[in-house]
Protein backbone atom coordinates (compact mmCIF):
# COMPACT_ATOMS: atom_id res chain seq x y z
CA UNK A 1 0.00 0.00 0.00
CA UNK A 2 2.98 2.39 -0.31
CA UNK A 3 1.42 3.86 -3.47
CA UNK A 4 -2.03 4.30 -1.95
CA UNK A 5 -1.12 7.96 -1.34
CA UNK A 6 -0.64 8.82 -5.04
CA UNK A 7 -4.22 8.94 -6.42
CA UNK A 8 -5.56 11.40 -3.80
CA UNK A 9 -2.80 13.87 -4.72
CA UNK A 10 -3.54 13.63 -8.46
CA UNK A 11 -6.05 16.16 -9.80
CA UNK A 12 -6.02 16.09 -13.61
CA UNK A 13 -9.13 16.75 -15.66
CA UNK A 14 -9.73 12.98 -16.09
CA UNK A 15 -10.00 12.35 -12.36
CA UNK A 16 -7.70 11.17 -9.63
CA UNK A 17 -7.75 7.47 -10.40
CA UNK A 18 -8.36 6.84 -14.09
CA UNK A 19 -5.01 8.23 -15.33
CA UNK A 20 -3.18 5.82 -13.04
CA UNK A 21 -5.43 2.92 -14.04
CA UNK A 22 -4.94 3.58 -17.76
CA UNK A 23 -1.17 4.19 -17.68
CA UNK A 24 -0.54 1.35 -15.26
CA UNK A 25 -2.58 -1.04 -17.43
CA UNK A 26 -0.69 -0.21 -20.62
CA UNK A 27 2.70 -0.57 -18.95
CA UNK A 28 1.69 -3.77 -17.17
CA UNK A 29 0.36 -5.30 -20.40
CA UNK A 30 3.72 -4.60 -22.11
CA UNK A 31 5.71 -6.06 -19.22
CA UNK A 32 3.40 -9.10 -19.06
CA UNK A 33 4.13 -9.89 -22.69
CA UNK A 34 7.85 -9.28 -22.18
CA UNK A 35 7.85 -11.82 -19.33
CA UNK A 36 6.77 -14.58 -21.68
CA UNK A 37 8.67 -13.34 -24.73
CA UNK A 38 12.12 -13.64 -23.23
CA UNK A 39 15.06 -13.62 -25.65
CA UNK A 40 17.43 -16.58 -25.91
CA UNK A 41 19.99 -16.02 -23.13
CA UNK A 42 22.28 -18.12 -20.97
CA UNK A 43 21.06 -19.20 -17.54
CA UNK A 44 22.58 -16.33 -15.55
CA UNK A 45 21.40 -13.64 -17.98
CA UNK A 46 17.95 -15.20 -18.14
CA UNK A 47 17.70 -15.10 -14.35
CA UNK A 48 18.56 -11.39 -14.34
CA UNK A 49 16.06 -10.74 -17.14
CA UNK A 50 13.20 -12.47 -15.34
CA UNK A 51 14.05 -10.79 -12.02
CA UNK A 52 13.94 -7.34 -13.59
CA UNK A 53 10.78 -8.08 -15.59
CA UNK A 54 8.97 -9.54 -12.59
CA UNK A 55 9.80 -6.51 -10.44
CA UNK A 56 8.59 -4.21 -13.21
CA UNK A 57 5.43 -6.30 -13.52
CA UNK A 58 4.77 -5.86 -9.81
CA UNK A 59 5.37 -2.11 -9.92
CA UNK A 60 3.17 -1.51 -12.96
CA UNK A 61 0.44 -3.79 -11.64
CA UNK A 62 0.42 -1.79 -8.41
CA UNK A 63 0.12 1.43 -10.43
CA UNK A 64 -3.13 0.08 -11.86
CA UNK A 65 -4.54 -2.04 -9.04
CA UNK A 66 -4.47 0.33 -6.06
CA UNK A 67 -6.23 3.19 -7.95
CA UNK A 68 -8.72 0.63 -9.31
CA UNK A 69 -9.88 -0.43 -5.85
CA UNK A 70 -9.47 3.04 -4.35
CA UNK A 71 -11.84 4.45 -6.99
CA UNK A 72 -14.79 2.66 -5.37
CA UNK A 73 -15.41 5.40 -2.75
CA UNK A 74 -15.19 8.00 -5.53
CA UNK A 75 -18.02 6.59 -7.64
CA UNK A 76 -20.71 6.13 -4.97
CA UNK A 77 -21.57 7.77 -1.67
CA UNK A 78 -23.46 4.86 -0.12
CA UNK A 79 -21.38 2.55 2.14
CA UNK A 80 -23.50 -0.46 1.21
CA UNK A 81 -22.98 0.21 -2.51
CA UNK A 82 -19.25 0.48 -1.90
CA UNK A 83 -19.23 -2.88 -0.16
CA UNK A 84 -21.26 -4.46 -2.96
CA UNK A 85 -18.93 -3.03 -5.61
CA UNK A 86 -15.95 -4.42 -3.73
CA UNK A 87 -17.57 -7.85 -3.45
CA UNK A 88 -18.55 -7.95 -7.13
CA UNK A 89 -15.07 -6.83 -8.16
CA UNK A 90 -13.29 -9.48 -6.12
CA UNK A 91 -15.76 -12.14 -7.27
CA UNK A 92 -15.09 -11.26 -10.90
CA UNK A 93 -11.35 -11.31 -10.17
CA UNK A 94 -11.79 -14.81 -8.81
CA UNK A 95 -13.71 -15.81 -11.93
CA UNK A 96 -10.90 -14.42 -14.10
CA UNK A 97 -8.31 -16.39 -12.12
CA UNK A 98 -10.40 -19.54 -12.54
CA UNK A 99 -10.69 -18.98 -16.30
CA UNK A 100 -6.90 -18.68 -16.59
CA UNK A 101 -6.50 -21.95 -14.70
CA UNK A 102 -9.08 -23.62 -16.94
CA UNK A 103 -7.83 -22.61 -20.38
CA UNK A 104 -4.14 -21.64 -20.18
CA UNK A 105 -2.59 -25.05 -20.88
CA UNK A 106 -5.23 -25.79 -23.50
CA UNK A 107 -4.36 -22.58 -25.35
CA UNK A 108 -0.63 -23.14 -24.90
CA UNK A 109 -0.91 -26.48 -26.64
CA UNK A 110 -3.21 -25.19 -29.37
CA UNK A 111 -1.18 -22.05 -30.17
CA UNK A 112 2.34 -23.29 -29.56
CA UNK A 113 2.23 -26.81 -30.86
CA UNK A 114 5.34 -28.62 -29.63
CA UNK A 115 6.83 -25.38 -28.26
CA UNK A 116 5.50 -24.45 -24.81
CA UNK A 117 7.51 -21.22 -24.91
CA UNK A 118 5.75 -20.09 -28.09
CA UNK A 119 2.37 -21.12 -26.68
CA UNK A 120 2.86 -19.13 -23.48
CA UNK A 121 4.04 -16.13 -25.52
CA UNK A 122 0.84 -16.15 -27.58
CA UNK A 123 -1.35 -16.59 -24.51
CA UNK A 124 0.43 -13.68 -22.79
CA UNK A 125 -0.15 -11.50 -25.85
CA UNK A 126 -3.88 -12.33 -25.92
CA UNK A 127 -4.30 -11.73 -22.18
CA UNK A 128 -2.36 -8.44 -22.37
CA UNK A 129 -4.53 -7.21 -25.26
CA UNK A 130 -7.79 -8.14 -23.50
CA UNK A 131 -6.52 -6.53 -20.31
CA UNK A 132 -5.70 -3.24 -22.03
CA UNK A 133 -9.00 -3.06 -23.94
CA UNK A 134 -11.24 -3.87 -20.95
CA UNK A 135 -9.49 -1.41 -18.64
CA UNK A 136 -9.77 1.27 -21.35
CA UNK A 137 -13.53 0.62 -21.43
CA UNK A 138 -13.58 0.91 -17.63
CA UNK A 139 -11.77 4.26 -17.69
CA UNK A 140 -14.14 5.63 -20.34
CA UNK A 141 -17.29 4.36 -18.64
CA UNK A 142 -16.61 5.25 -14.99
CA UNK A 143 -17.20 8.72 -13.63
CA UNK A 144 -15.63 9.92 -10.39
CA UNK A 145 -18.51 11.71 -8.74
CA UNK A 146 -17.18 12.44 -5.25
CA UNK A 147 -13.60 13.71 -5.44
CA UNK A 148 -14.13 15.98 -2.47
CA UNK A 149 -14.47 12.98 -0.15
CA UNK A 150 -10.92 11.81 -0.76
CA UNK A 151 -8.49 13.08 1.90
CA UNK A 152 -4.77 12.86 1.40
CA UNK A 153 -3.00 10.86 4.10
CA UNK A 154 0.71 10.41 4.55
CA UNK A 155 2.19 6.93 4.35
CA UNK A 156 2.82 7.06 8.11
CA UNK A 157 -0.82 7.95 8.78
CA UNK A 158 -2.01 5.20 6.46
CA UNK A 159 0.00 2.47 8.14
CA UNK A 160 -0.84 3.82 11.58
CA UNK A 161 -4.54 3.49 10.78
CA UNK A 162 -3.93 0.11 9.21
CA UNK A 163 -2.09 -1.42 12.15
CA UNK A 164 -4.59 -0.06 14.66
CA UNK A 165 -7.40 -1.77 12.75
CA UNK A 166 -6.87 -5.24 14.20
CA UNK A 167 -9.89 -6.65 12.37
CA UNK A 168 -8.57 -5.54 8.98
CA UNK A 169 -5.23 -7.16 9.78
CA UNK A 170 -6.95 -10.41 10.82
CA UNK A 171 -9.03 -10.42 7.62
CA UNK A 172 -5.95 -9.67 5.52
CA UNK A 173 -4.12 -12.52 7.22
CA UNK A 174 -7.08 -14.80 6.50
CA UNK A 175 -7.11 -13.83 2.82
CA UNK A 176 -3.36 -14.45 2.55
CA UNK A 177 -3.71 -17.91 4.09
CA UNK A 178 -6.76 -18.91 2.02
CA UNK A 179 -5.18 -17.79 -1.24
CA UNK A 180 -1.81 -19.28 -0.29
CA UNK A 181 -3.46 -22.68 0.17
CA UNK A 182 -5.09 -22.42 -3.26
CA UNK A 183 -1.92 -21.16 -4.96
CA UNK A 184 0.11 -23.96 -3.40
CA UNK A 185 -2.33 -26.49 -4.79
CA UNK A 186 -2.22 -24.85 -8.22
CA UNK A 187 1.59 -24.67 -8.18
CA UNK A 188 2.15 -28.29 -7.18
CA UNK A 189 -0.68 -29.82 -9.19
CA UNK A 190 0.97 -29.13 -12.55
CA UNK A 191 4.12 -30.98 -11.40
CA UNK A 192 1.91 -33.79 -10.14
CA UNK A 193 0.21 -34.21 -13.50
CA UNK A 194 3.45 -33.91 -15.46
CA UNK A 195 5.79 -36.09 -13.40
CA UNK A 196 3.47 -38.36 -11.38
CA UNK A 197 0.55 -39.12 -13.66
CA UNK A 198 2.84 -38.51 -16.64
CA UNK A 199 2.15 -39.91 -20.05
CA UNK A 200 2.01 -38.22 -23.41
CA UNK A 201 -1.42 -36.80 -22.70
CA UNK A 202 -0.64 -35.18 -19.34
CA UNK A 203 -1.40 -31.69 -20.67
CA UNK A 204 -4.92 -32.70 -21.72
CA UNK A 205 -5.50 -34.39 -18.35
CA UNK A 206 -4.20 -31.37 -16.46
CA UNK A 207 -6.33 -29.03 -18.56
CA UNK A 208 -9.43 -31.10 -17.86
CA UNK A 209 -8.76 -31.12 -14.12
CA UNK A 210 -8.07 -27.36 -14.12
CA UNK A 211 -11.27 -26.77 -16.06
CA UNK A 212 -13.29 -28.76 -13.55
CA UNK A 213 -11.59 -26.97 -10.64
CA UNK A 214 -12.06 -23.53 -12.18
CA UNK A 215 -15.71 -24.24 -12.91
CA UNK A 216 -16.17 -25.40 -9.31
CA UNK A 217 -14.59 -22.17 -8.04
CA UNK A 218 -16.95 -20.08 -10.15
CA UNK A 219 -19.86 -22.25 -9.02
CA UNK A 220 -18.89 -21.69 -5.39
CA UNK A 221 -18.75 -17.90 -5.77
CA UNK A 222 -21.79 -17.32 -7.95
CA UNK A 223 -24.17 -20.19 -7.15
CA UNK A 224 -23.36 -22.11 -3.96
CA UNK A 225 -22.67 -19.09 -1.78
CA UNK A 226 -25.96 -17.30 -2.60
CA UNK A 227 -27.89 -20.56 -2.13
CA UNK A 228 -26.29 -21.36 1.23
CA UNK A 229 -26.80 -17.78 2.46
CA UNK A 230 -30.55 -18.26 2.10
CA UNK A 231 -30.47 -20.95 4.79
CA UNK A 232 -27.35 -20.24 6.82
CA UNK A 233 -25.61 -17.21 8.25
CA UNK A 234 -22.34 -15.97 6.78
CA UNK A 235 -20.55 -17.34 9.84
CA UNK A 236 -21.96 -20.80 9.25
CA UNK A 237 -21.08 -20.70 5.55
CA UNK A 238 -17.52 -19.63 6.44
CA UNK A 239 -17.12 -22.47 8.93
CA UNK A 240 -18.68 -24.96 6.54
CA UNK A 241 -16.42 -23.91 3.67
CA UNK A 242 -13.29 -24.11 5.83
CA UNK A 243 -14.15 -27.56 7.18
CA UNK A 244 -15.10 -28.93 3.75
CA UNK A 245 -11.88 -27.57 2.22
CA UNK A 246 -9.85 -29.38 4.88
CA UNK A 247 -11.88 -32.54 4.23
CA UNK A 248 -11.22 -32.18 0.51
CA UNK A 249 -7.47 -31.97 1.04
CA UNK A 250 -7.66 -34.89 3.47
CA UNK A 251 -9.49 -37.01 0.89
CA UNK A 252 -6.93 -36.07 -1.76
CA UNK A 253 -4.15 -37.10 0.64
CA UNK A 254 -5.80 -40.50 1.20
CA UNK A 255 -6.10 -41.02 -2.56
CA UNK A 256 -2.44 -40.15 -3.02
CA UNK A 257 -1.26 -42.54 -0.29
CA UNK A 258 -3.44 -45.43 -1.45
CA UNK A 259 -2.62 -45.20 -5.14
CA UNK A 260 -6.05 -43.95 -6.15
CA UNK A 261 -4.67 -40.59 -7.28
CA UNK A 262 -4.01 -41.95 -10.77
CA UNK A 263 -7.74 -41.95 -11.43
CA UNK A 264 -8.73 -38.57 -12.83
CA UNK A 265 -12.40 -39.14 -11.97
CA UNK A 266 -11.53 -39.75 -8.31
CA UNK A 267 -9.15 -36.76 -8.22
CA UNK A 268 -11.92 -34.48 -9.45
CA UNK A 269 -14.11 -35.27 -6.41
CA UNK A 270 -11.90 -33.63 -3.74
CA UNK A 271 -10.75 -31.12 -6.35
CA UNK A 272 -14.30 -29.84 -6.85
CA UNK A 273 -14.80 -29.58 -3.07
CA UNK A 274 -11.54 -27.66 -2.52
CA UNK A 275 -12.03 -25.19 -5.38
CA UNK A 276 -15.75 -24.59 -4.65
CA UNK A 277 -15.01 -23.91 -0.98
CA UNK A 278 -12.21 -21.53 -1.95
CA UNK A 279 -14.66 -19.64 -4.15
CA UNK A 280 -17.05 -19.16 -1.24
CA UNK A 281 -14.23 -18.20 1.13
CA UNK A 282 -13.06 -15.59 -1.40
CA UNK A 283 -16.49 -13.91 -1.39
CA UNK A 284 -16.75 -14.02 2.40
CA UNK A 285 -13.31 -12.60 3.12
CA UNK A 286 -13.96 -9.78 0.66
CA UNK A 287 -17.10 -8.91 2.63
CA UNK A 288 -15.15 -9.03 5.87
CA UNK A 289 -12.48 -6.69 4.55
CA UNK A 290 -15.13 -4.17 3.50
CA UNK A 291 -16.81 -4.40 6.90
CA UNK A 292 -13.55 -3.70 8.70
CA UNK A 293 -13.74 -0.12 7.38
CA UNK A 294 -16.42 0.72 9.97
CA UNK A 295 -14.32 -0.75 12.74
CA UNK A 296 -11.30 1.25 11.62
CA UNK A 297 -13.34 4.45 11.66
CA UNK A 298 -14.49 3.68 15.20
CA UNK A 299 -10.94 3.16 16.46
CA UNK A 300 -8.99 5.78 14.50
CA UNK A 301 -11.55 8.45 13.65
CA UNK A 302 -10.76 8.13 9.93
CA UNK A 303 -12.75 6.21 7.35
CA UNK A 304 -9.92 4.64 5.34
CA UNK A 305 -11.67 2.98 2.38
CA UNK A 306 -8.73 3.67 0.06
CA UNK A 307 -6.19 2.18 2.44
CA UNK A 308 -8.30 -0.90 3.18
CA UNK A 309 -9.21 -1.50 -0.47
CA UNK A 310 -5.61 -0.96 -1.58
CA UNK A 311 -4.74 -3.89 0.68
CA UNK A 312 -6.16 -6.10 -2.08
CA UNK A 313 -2.90 -5.67 -3.98
CA UNK A 314 -0.80 -6.48 -0.95
CA UNK A 315 -2.96 -9.51 -0.16
CA UNK A 316 -2.73 -10.99 -3.65
CA UNK A 317 1.01 -10.44 -3.90
CA UNK A 318 1.68 -11.68 -0.39
CA UNK A 319 -0.30 -14.87 -1.00
CA UNK A 320 1.39 -15.44 -4.34
CA UNK A 321 4.81 -14.74 -2.86
CA UNK A 322 4.28 -17.11 0.06
CA UNK A 323 3.05 -19.86 -2.27
CA UNK A 324 5.95 -19.43 -4.73
CA UNK A 325 8.48 -19.43 -1.88
CA UNK A 326 7.04 -22.57 -0.28
CA UNK A 327 6.74 -24.28 -3.67
CA UNK A 328 10.38 -23.61 -4.51
CA UNK A 329 11.57 -24.81 -1.11
CA UNK A 330 9.34 -27.88 -1.35
CA UNK A 331 10.55 -28.89 -4.81
CA UNK A 332 14.17 -28.57 -3.66
CA UNK A 333 13.50 -30.64 -0.55
CA UNK A 334 11.95 -33.55 -2.44
CA UNK A 335 14.65 -33.43 -5.11
CA UNK A 336 12.43 -33.00 -8.15
CA UNK A 337 14.43 -32.87 -11.39
CA UNK A 338 12.60 -31.10 -14.22
CA UNK A 339 13.03 -31.39 -17.95
CA UNK A 340 15.97 -29.42 -19.27
CA UNK A 341 14.72 -29.55 -22.84
CA UNK A 342 11.45 -28.10 -24.11
CA UNK A 343 10.66 -31.26 -26.05
CA UNK A 344 11.34 -34.93 -25.38
CA UNK A 345 10.14 -37.45 -22.79
CA UNK A 346 9.11 -36.36 -19.31
CA UNK A 347 11.91 -36.75 -16.75
CA UNK A 348 11.53 -39.79 -14.50
CA UNK A 349 11.37 -39.11 -10.77
CA UNK A 350 12.26 -41.40 -7.86
CA UNK A 351 9.57 -42.99 -5.68
CA UNK A 352 10.61 -40.78 -2.76
CA UNK A 353 10.30 -37.64 -4.89
CA UNK A 354 6.81 -38.62 -6.07
CA UNK A 355 5.70 -39.34 -2.49
CA UNK A 356 7.09 -35.98 -1.39
CA UNK A 357 5.26 -34.26 -4.24
CA UNK A 358 1.96 -35.84 -3.19
CA UNK A 359 2.50 -34.80 0.42
CA UNK A 360 3.47 -31.25 -0.55
CA UNK A 361 0.38 -30.97 -2.72
CA UNK A 362 -1.97 -31.95 0.12
CA UNK A 363 -0.38 -31.57 3.56
CA UNK A 364 1.12 -28.11 2.97
CA UNK A 365 -2.22 -26.47 2.01
CA UNK A 366 -3.84 -28.25 4.97
CA UNK A 367 -1.26 -26.73 7.31
CA UNK A 368 -1.93 -23.29 5.84
CA UNK A 369 -5.69 -23.68 6.40
CA UNK A 370 -4.97 -24.97 9.92
CA UNK A 371 -3.06 -21.73 10.50
CA UNK A 372 -6.20 -19.90 9.41
CA UNK A 373 -8.21 -21.80 12.01
CA UNK A 374 -5.68 -20.78 14.66
CA UNK A 375 -5.88 -17.16 13.50
CA UNK A 376 -9.68 -17.09 13.79
CA UNK A 377 -9.63 -18.87 17.15
CA UNK A 378 -6.93 -16.51 18.38
CA UNK A 379 -8.97 -13.46 17.41
CA UNK A 380 -12.07 -14.85 19.13
CA UNK A 381 -9.95 -15.43 22.23
CA UNK A 382 -8.77 -11.83 22.06
CA UNK A 383 -12.37 -10.57 21.94
CA UNK A 384 -13.32 -12.75 24.91
CA UNK A 385 -10.26 -11.75 26.93
CA UNK A 386 -11.02 -8.10 26.22
CA UNK A 387 -14.45 -8.58 27.84
CA UNK A 388 -14.92 -7.01 31.25
CA UNK A 389 -17.84 -6.01 33.43
CA UNK A 390 -18.56 -2.38 34.15
CA UNK A 391 -18.14 -1.62 37.82
CA UNK A 392 -20.09 0.69 40.11
CA UNK A 393 -19.91 4.33 39.16
CA UNK A 394 -21.28 7.69 40.29
CA UNK A 395 -23.39 9.36 37.62
CA UNK A 396 -23.64 12.96 36.54
CA UNK A 397 -27.13 14.39 36.98
CA UNK A 398 -28.51 17.05 34.65
CA UNK A 399 -30.55 19.05 37.18
CA UNK A 400 -33.53 21.01 35.89
CA UNK A 401 -36.09 20.54 38.68
CA UNK A 402 -36.48 22.11 42.14
CA UNK A 403 -39.30 19.91 43.39
CA UNK A 404 -38.73 17.61 46.37
CA UNK A 405 -40.74 14.41 46.82
CA UNK A 406 -43.85 14.58 48.99
CA UNK A 407 -45.07 11.92 51.38
CA UNK A 408 -48.58 10.61 51.04
CA UNK A 409 -48.72 11.36 47.32
CA UNK A 410 -49.06 8.82 44.50
CA UNK A 411 -46.40 8.91 41.79
CA UNK A 412 -46.42 7.17 38.44
CA UNK A 413 -43.48 5.39 36.80
CA UNK A 414 -43.11 4.35 33.18
CA UNK A 415 -40.55 1.74 32.08
CA UNK A 416 -39.78 1.62 28.36
CA UNK A 417 -37.22 -0.43 26.43
CA UNK A 418 -36.85 1.52 23.21
CA UNK A 419 -34.68 -1.17 21.54
CA UNK A 420 -32.12 1.48 20.40
CA UNK A 421 -34.83 2.95 18.16
CA UNK A 422 -34.70 0.09 15.67
CA UNK A 423 -37.64 -2.10 16.57
CA UNK A 424 -40.48 -1.66 14.12
CA UNK A 425 -43.22 -4.20 13.28
CA UNK A 426 -41.07 -5.69 10.48
CA UNK A 427 -37.77 -5.63 12.39
CA UNK A 428 -36.08 -8.73 13.84
CA UNK A 429 -32.83 -8.37 15.80
CA UNK A 430 -30.35 -11.23 15.26
CA UNK A 431 -29.93 -11.79 19.02
CA UNK A 432 -33.69 -12.27 19.30
CA UNK A 433 -33.92 -14.84 16.52
CA UNK A 434 -34.16 -12.35 13.65
CA UNK A 435 -31.65 -11.49 10.95
CA UNK A 436 -30.91 -7.77 11.37
CA UNK A 437 -27.94 -6.32 13.22
CA UNK A 438 -28.41 -2.59 12.53
CA UNK A 439 -31.43 -0.34 12.39
CA UNK A 440 -33.00 -0.25 8.95
CA UNK A 441 -31.47 3.15 8.18
CA UNK A 442 -30.31 6.28 9.97
CA UNK A 443 -33.36 8.19 8.70
CA UNK A 444 -35.82 5.61 10.05
CA UNK A 445 -33.87 5.43 13.31
CA UNK A 446 -34.02 9.18 13.92
CA UNK A 447 -37.72 9.19 13.00
CA UNK A 448 -38.35 6.43 15.52
CA UNK A 449 -36.45 8.24 18.28
CA UNK A 450 -38.41 11.40 17.46
CA UNK A 451 -41.71 9.51 17.75
CA UNK A 452 -40.60 7.97 21.04
CA UNK A 453 -39.72 11.43 22.33
CA UNK A 454 -43.13 12.75 21.29
CA UNK A 455 -44.80 9.91 23.20
CA UNK A 456 -42.72 10.49 26.32
CA UNK A 457 -43.33 14.26 26.21
CA UNK A 458 -47.00 13.64 26.98
CA UNK A 459 -47.81 13.64 30.75
CA UNK A 460 -47.71 9.87 31.31
CA UNK A 461 -45.57 9.56 34.43
CA UNK A 462 -43.39 11.26 37.00
CA UNK A 463 -40.44 8.92 36.44
CA UNK A 464 -39.22 7.43 33.18
CA UNK A 465 -36.90 4.42 33.17
CA UNK A 466 -35.75 4.04 29.56
CA UNK A 467 -33.58 1.11 28.47
CA UNK A 468 -31.32 0.48 25.44
CA UNK A 469 -30.54 4.12 24.76
CA UNK A 470 -27.48 4.24 22.48
CA UNK A 471 -24.96 7.05 22.47
CA UNK A 472 -22.23 5.92 20.07
CA UNK A 473 -23.06 2.55 18.54
CA UNK A 474 -22.45 1.09 15.11
CA UNK A 475 -25.91 -0.48 15.01
CA UNK A 476 -27.56 2.93 15.47
CA UNK A 477 -25.26 4.84 13.08
CA UNK A 478 -23.50 6.56 16.05
CA UNK A 479 -26.59 8.67 16.73
CA UNK A 480 -26.67 10.10 20.28
CA UNK A 481 -30.16 8.93 21.19
CA UNK A 482 -29.86 10.17 24.78
CA UNK A 483 -29.27 13.71 23.54
CA UNK A 484 -32.25 13.46 21.18
CA UNK A 485 -34.58 12.32 23.96
CA UNK A 486 -33.22 14.92 26.36
CA UNK A 487 -33.96 17.68 23.85
CA UNK A 488 -37.70 16.90 23.91
CA UNK A 489 -37.81 16.39 27.69
CA UNK A 490 -35.69 19.28 29.01
CA UNK A 491 -37.83 19.96 32.07
CA UNK A 492 -36.86 16.73 33.86
CA UNK A 493 -33.85 15.90 35.98
CA UNK A 494 -31.99 13.28 34.02
CA UNK A 495 -29.09 10.89 34.02
CA UNK A 496 -27.69 8.26 31.72
CA UNK A 497 -25.93 5.14 33.02
CA UNK A 498 -23.81 3.07 30.69
CA UNK A 499 -24.52 -0.65 30.96
CA UNK A 500 -23.23 -1.95 27.64
CA UNK A 501 -19.82 -1.23 26.14
CA UNK A 502 -18.70 -3.91 23.71
CA UNK A 503 -15.73 -4.04 21.34
CA UNK A 504 -16.44 -4.38 17.66
CA UNK A 505 -18.47 -7.58 17.24
CA UNK A 506 -17.68 -9.09 13.82
CA UNK A 507 -21.02 -10.89 13.72
CA UNK A 508 -23.16 -11.48 11.76
CA UNK A 509 -20.33 -11.65 9.23
CA UNK A 510 -22.40 -10.29 6.35
CA UNK A 511 -23.29 -7.12 8.30
CA UNK A 512 -21.38 -7.01 11.61
CA UNK A 513 -23.13 -5.67 14.70
CA UNK A 514 -20.09 -3.53 15.45
CA UNK A 515 -19.30 -1.70 18.67
CA UNK A 516 -21.97 -0.54 21.08
CA UNK A 517 -22.16 2.11 23.78
CA UNK A 518 -25.63 1.80 25.25
CA UNK A 519 -27.28 2.40 28.59
CA UNK A 520 -30.18 3.29 30.85
CA UNK A 521 -31.74 6.75 30.86
CA UNK A 522 -33.62 7.96 33.91
CA UNK A 523 -35.85 11.07 33.89
CA UNK A 524 -37.50 12.47 36.98
CA UNK A 525 -40.04 15.24 37.57
CA UNK A 526 -38.64 15.49 41.11
CA UNK A 527 -35.25 16.73 42.21
CA UNK A 528 -32.50 14.11 41.95
CA UNK A 529 -29.80 14.74 44.56
CA UNK A 530 -27.44 12.00 43.38
CA UNK A 531 -27.34 8.94 41.14
CA UNK A 532 -25.16 5.84 41.19
CA UNK A 533 -24.89 2.85 38.91
CA UNK A 534 -24.54 -0.40 40.86
CA UNK A 535 -23.36 -3.54 39.08
CA UNK A 536 -25.27 -6.70 40.02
Amino acid sequence: PFRGDLPPTTRPRWGRFRPWIFSGTLLNALVLYALFAAPVLDEAALMVYFSVMYILWGVTYTMMDIPYWSMIPAVTRTPKDRENLSMVGRTCAGVGSALIAMFTMLLVGALGGDSERAGFRWVALIVAAIFAVTELVCCISMKETTPSEMKTATVKEMFSALFRNDQAMVVVGSIVLINSALYLTSNFIIYFFKYDLGGAGWKATYTLFSTVGGAAQILGMMVLYPLLRKKFSSTQVFHLSLVLALCGYGTLLVFCLTGLSHSLALLCIPGVVVFACNGMLTVLTTLFLSNSVDYGQLKTGRREESVIFSMQTFVVKAASGVAVFLTGIGLDLIGLVGNTEETGPVAVQSAGTLLGLRLMMTVLPMLVLAALVLLVVGYLAYVLIDYHRLGDMDLEVDRQVLQPAETGREYHLLSYNIGFGAYEPDYGFFMDGGTESWAWSQERLTDNIGNIGSFLSQPHADFYLIQEVDRDSTRSYHVDEAAMLRSVLPEYDGTWAQNYDSPFLMYPLRHPHGASVSGLMTLSSLTVDSARRVGL
